[in-house]
């Protein structure tokens, strides 16, 4: 059984502003569904042997983070180096350009 059918991949394709002839959509409905074989053998794999990962930053068998620095607050860039890098400033903020343009 197909884990995508036409609709959603045309939906993925447009959320991903993706043109897609139709042989580019079957090419990539191919590779999606071996991808997500792929995943759903890796999630039927069971190993007896291995314990399961309660998170990955954390120390085996310790509970304790792994080699992350501590989360402590420094000082930012001072205002006036901002805005020599700031393409523009308004209402006392940085003013980028636009990336995303929404729709409709």
């Amino acid at each position: 059984m197909p884990h995508l059918d036409d609709d959603q991949l045309k939906a993925l394709a447009r959320l991903a502003r993706l043109d897609l002839t139709t042989a580019d959509r079957e090419a990539l409905g191919a590779d999606l569904e071996r991808i997500l074989d792929y995943v759903d053998r890796l999630a039927a794999f069971d190993d007896p042997s291995a314990d399961p990962l309660r998170h990955p930053n954390l120390e085996a068998g310790g509970g304790e983070p792994a080699g992350l620095r501590p989360d402590v607050p420094v000082a930012g860039l001072p205002r006036s180096a901002l805005e020599e890098l700031a393409p523009a400033w308004r209402d006392d903020r940085v003013e980028v350009p636009r990336t995303v343009e929404q729709d409709g």
